[in-house]
């Protein structure tokens, strides 16, 4: 019977442990992707439930005077 009962847990925890994942989470997108240039200054990032794919959105800032850099780049 100890058998059995270790033999049925062992199964539970091995297909939970298939099942589990690594779950995504906000991050700063374009220095993860690429070279971001310093002018270009992370926001925020929020993830929208409401919508299909519940995608992130990072919002990201550049000041006037560097908005041609940033364009350029």
């Amino acid at each position: 019977m100890k058998r059995l009962i270790r033999g049925l847990l062992f199964v539970m925890l091995s297909v939970s442990a298939v099942c589990a994942k690594a779950e995504p989470h906000c991050e700063d997108f374009l220095a993860k992707l690429s070279d971001k240039p310093e002018f270009v200054e992370l926001l925020e990032c929020t993830q929208d439930i409401d919508l299909q794919g519940k995608p992130f959105v990072a919002r990201y800032r550049v000041k006037g005077t560097d908005a041609l850099k940033a364009e350029q780049s």
